[in-house]
């Protein structure tokens, strides 16, 4: 049997249609009748309340005006005041009627003529740049397109194959991608493509263990997805001092429970100024001892700013018998992170992902909910 449709409407509903009509959007709605944003859309829907959109529609004359004053020479700021568009809109406008942007007033002429004449004699991209001082291939690009000049693109990729081979041969002796773009000045996705093309890049484990090699103690910004086997959960690292340090604990048979740490500890700098900051791992021993540690390379612990935070998370703990602990390499061990193999991780697929963020969003809705319960009945 095809459902029926829905016939009474409750006075909640009602008022959240109203609200919705009056400009609230589905969020503040969420929040104010802590219900899902799924839950208001639902409820929207069932009662054939039209979504708003913020998507901005130009009328055609609006259109030729912006195309008529850019011609006349306008800056994007006049064009903006008279239309009363956003920037972003009037390049979208700008790209559609296919208009070439304005290169900057200090290329004369005279300089861009010769840039003309210098490609269709046979200069390449990177010649001109460095022959007319000019940092981007993107407005060689603009000039000439400026002047009706069609651009192979085979020739602008042509790139001498010995000069290749060199790269290449560069990066199996140890040199990285940036090392090479520095050294050579080719764009970093164009020497990984040569590098893909050949199927030489390394693995995320060989690059650290190369960069370990060369005495580089410090390494930032890998973010990698561990699946904790002791806690049964996915963390996001956010280094691989502390993928390393995750293995460690999974292992460590004193160890029952471990977790990302969710304290927000608050500390003033030298400028009476109020920040926060969360430790990284909350690790509960077998003994019933709970340890809050904090990774850091050894070269940045005695910073200022980092003892600031270390005493403030100190007093933090002392008053909940927890105990504060900065771990370095020397405590991890430098030979673990250097021999640490991450391609026996479990792989974090899509559709892991996808759960663990539903999962994510629940909870973050379950914990708004809560805390609006509390406010209400205080």
């Amino acid at each position: 049997m095809a459902k029926m449709k829905k016939l009474i409407i409750t006075e909640v509903e009602k008022q959240i249609i109203e609200d919705y009509c009056n400009g609230l959007s589905s969020l503040k709605l969420s929040t104010k009748y802590c219900l899902s944003k799924n839950k208001i859309l639902k409820i929207l829907k069932e009662n054939n309340i039209n979504r708003r959109t913020n998507k901005i529609c130009v009328s055609d004359e609006k259109k030729d005006l912006i195309v008529k004053l850019y011609k006349e020479g306008k800056k994007i700021n006049d064009i903006v005041f008279e239309t009363g568009l956003k920037e972003k809109k009037i390049y979208e406008v700008l790209n559609e009627k296919k208009i070439v942007k304005k290169l900057n007033s200090k290329i004369s002429n005279e300089i861009k003529e010769n840039i003309c004449k210098d490609f269709l004699n046979g200069k390449t991209f990177k010649e001109l740049m460095d022959l007319y001082n000019i940092k981007s291939d993107g407005t060689i690009s603009k000039i000439l397109k400026e002047y009706d000049i069609k651009v192979n693109k085979k020739i602008y990729n042509k790139i001498p194959l010995e000069i290749k081979e060199k790269i290449i041969n560069e990066y199996l002796n140890g040199l990285n991608i940036c090392e090479l773009h520095e050294i050579y000045g080719y764009g970093t996705t164009t020497i990984a493509r040569w590098l893909k093309e050949k199927n030489l890049t390394r693995t995320l484990s060989d690059a650290f263990t190369l960069s370990a090699q060369k005495g580089r103690k410090h390494f930032k910004g890998t973010t990698l997805p561990w699946f904790s086997t002791k806690s049964k959960k996915w963390f996001i690292a956010d280094s691989m001092w502390e993928v390393v340090r995750m293995n460690q604990l999974d292992n460590d048979t004193s160890v029952c429970y471990w977790e990302k740490c969710k304290d927000r500890i608050k500390y003033v700098d030298d400028n009476n100024l109020n920040h926060y900051y969360m430790p990284d791992f909350t690790i509960c021993y077998t003994n019933n001892l709970i340890v809050v540690e904090e990774i850091k390379p050894s070269i940045f612990v005695k910073d200022k700013i980092n003892q600031i935070k270390f005493n403030s998370a100190k007093k933090f703990y002392s008053k909940k018998n927890i105990v504060f602990k900065v771990v370095t390499e020397n405590d991890i061990g430098i030979d673990n992170i250097k021999n640490f193999n991450t391609e026996s991780m479990i792989k974090y697929t899509k559709e892991i992902r996808d759960k663990r963020r539903k999962e994510l969003r629940n909870e973050r809705e379950r914990n708004k909910r809560r805390k609006k319960k509390e406010i209400g009945n205080n």
